[in-house]
């Protein structure tokens, strides 16, 4: 069972810490934070100083958690790869060795077998080369077969290590070749070599004459005109970068061209109308900055006091404002409010309060239990912090029926600005459902609920938002656990345009039992008929009686019973559980009632009316 945070943790994310902006372990461990640092080249980072470090700035981590820094180690000086013999040929040259030891009958205990890449071959200082040495011969040999990833060779009996590389034809994260190849006899338990593609190969920049010789390289181009007294109209005055270095498929090269020799020279400009009004082009850009104030000049190019032609091109950076701000405190506000004032995206929540120990009243409806970002967090402007604040709904019922379990630590953790939105849902489910079911031991704890665990995924397919579904069941048949699994590649996404909230809720259905248990699928009928669908009658009662076009039998439903559906004349759209999301479900009383049909103590009166087919 993952690190949850359940209902006796609280479940709000308490103690967090906000990793900062590291230039060593020190300030890291400091804080209480684990730390660690590898190195590689940099062709634009200075040598010790910090390329990246994840988690970021700004993110808010538990006690104990790890920061991971890259250190630069200066330019990147391709080196070639020796026709190496043992680990001190290859480290002499600032290279790392990966010795690997295999049965070879051809080979005398302690020569090299092969080495990978191949003398020869450039690497930067830091890169890896594979020296496999023969530890004599092989007691058993097998088939080398063709592989597409790790398991094949498992499968066969052989070790696997992955080397990556650069490639223009092979899709990222596929096989680009191996060795030994396929056909091959070779020693079980030896390793066989897979090198997976990390996409496209970098070019070597040459000396661009114009923006379609860049352009047909892959590359963005940018052109800007200048004077040069030097230099004769029309021809290429610089290139950044610089002819000869490498540069990724979709980077940015910029080209300045001359326009003749330079007449007049400019001077420093507050505004745009100011670069017109000397008679030179006026490109603007935008930055945040925390020593310049909003609408003043960060930057000029070129700077003052360059010659320029009149008609030259002068760009402008402006600033937008403070990079970051303190997040206010919300108690006494609201989103529209912040909206209006900061610009900055908001959402409310409802969410049960329990009663304190010490006092036998709650927290009034409507009164802010909690905000994210907390009160005095430091937060970005650009791009602007999606804020939320969670009122209060009233007291929270007693022996909740949907229990929480939320994944913190570990790649699957969820983000903590996330778990407002996990508590809304539960807290919306928990209104609907009530009554206890079954006990059973969850992890030796006797529950009378389901625990539903979240947590991230990132294999999910590009249009799915979340999966979802019981994980096991009561001998009754209801559910004991669930899961809920979002598809944190698209988080973003999702904090954008709001939601959160509703995938839950939605999910939260799935993890229940519904379209997944046989509560559901006893009244499941799939006879590709037009009365196919969810025929429960409690809920059918409920569709009939909002349901335009007169009684049916059955409630339609998707191709796999899971949704109700929407594309038939009887079907209904923008209903919590429609498979379609359009920014406007309703959770209906038809949902609330599938719930009872399945067996759950529900309340009907915790959803508002829903519309036929409403907007």
């Amino acid at each position: 069972m993952p690190n949850c945070i359940r209902p006796s943790d609280g479940g709000g994310g308490a103690n967090l810490i906000s990793v900062p902006v590291a230039t060593d372990c020190l300030e890291i461990t400091a804080l209480g934070l684990a730390c660690s640092i590898t190195e590689q080249c940099s062709d634009t980072v200075p040598a010790n100083a910090i390329i990246s470090q994840n988690p970021v700035a700004g993110t808010m981590v538990a006690p104990g958690s790890s920061v991971d820094l890259i250190r630069s180690l200066g330019p990147c000086v391709p080196v070639a790869v020796p026709n190496a013999t043992s680990c001190a040929d290859i480290e002499a040259l600032g290279l790392v060795c990966q010795l690997i030891e295999s049965c070879d009958g051809a080979v005398v205990a302690g020569d090299k077998i092969s080495q990978f890449p191949p003398a020869g071959f450039e690497l930067n200082a830091g890169e890896t080369v594979t020296l496999t040495i023969s530890t004599g011969p092989c007691p058993l040999e097998g088939l080398v077969g063709e592989y597409t990833d790790c398991n094949g060779p498992a499968e066969d009996g052989f070790a696997c290590i992955e080397a990556f590389g650069c490639s223009d034809t092979v899709p990222e994260g596929e096989v680009i070749g191996q060795s030994p190849i396929p056909g091959d006899t070779f020693t079980i338990g030896s390793s066989v070599t897979l090198t997976i593609s990390n996409g496209p190969c970098p070019v070597l920049l040459p000396t661009f004459a114009n923006c379609a010789e860049v352009e047909a390289l892959g590359l963005v181009c940018t052109e800007l005109i200048e004077c040069g007294d030097a230099v004769p109209a029309g021809e290429i005055i610089s290139q950044d970068p610089v002819p000869g270095q490498m540069a990724f498929i979709g980077s940015e090269v910029t080209i300045v061209r001359s326009n003749g020799p330079c007449l007049a020279f400019s001077t420093a400009f507050n505004t745009c109308a100011d670069v017109l009004a000397a008679g030179y082009v006026c490109l603007e850009q935008y930055a945040c900055s925390n020593t310049i104030s909003q609408g003043g000049v960060i930057d000029q190019y070129p700077a003052s006091g360059i010659g320029l032609a009149p008609g030259s091109t002068i760009r402008l950076t402006i600033s937008t404002g403070n990079c970051t701000i303190a997040m206010p405190d919300l108690t006494n506000s609201n989103c529209k409010t912040m909206i209006l004032l900061a610009g900055f995206p908001c959402e409310e929540l409802l969410e049960c309060s329990p009663v304190p120990p010490s006092t036998s009243l709650n927290p009034p409806n409507g009164e802010v239990l909690s905000q994210w970002p907390p009160a005095g967090t430091v937060i970005s402007v650009d791009p602007p912090q999606h804020m939320t604040i969670t009122r209060s709904s009233g007291p929270c019922p007693v022996g909740d029926l949907v229990m929480p379990c939320i994944v913190t630590t570990g790649p699957n953790a969820m983000p903590p600005d996330t778990i407002p939105f996990i508590n809304a849902a539960v807290n919306k489910w928990n209104t609907v459902l009530g009554g206890d079911l079954s006990p059973v031991l969850v992890n030796g704890v006797a529950i009378t609920g389901v625990e539903i665990c979240f947590e991230c995924a990132f294999n999910l397919a590009p249009n799915e938002l979340a999966v979802a579904g019981p994980v096991s069941f009561r001998g009754d048949g209801f559910p004991a656990t669930g899961q809920v699994r979002l598809n944190c590649n698209r988080l973003n996404e999702f904090r954008a345009n709001g939601r959160l909230n509703t995938i839950f809720t939605h999910e939260i259905a799935h993890a229940l039992g519904m379209g997944l248990s046989n509560l559901w699928n006893q009244f499941v009928i799939n006879d590709n008929t037009s009365a196919a669908g969810f025929c429960g009658p409690l809920a059918l009662a409920e569709y009939n009686a909002i349901h335009p076009n007169g009684p049916v039998n059955c409630i339609p439903t998707d191709n796999v019973a899971g949704h109700w559906s929407e594309i038939t004349s009887e079907g209904m759209r923008n209903e919590l559980l429609s498979p379609i999301w359009t920014g406007n479900n309703a959770f209906s009383r038809i949902t609330i009632m599938s719930f009872a049909d399945m067996g759950y103590q529900v309340n009907p009166q915790a959803c508002p009316d829903y519309q036929w087919n409403q907007p």
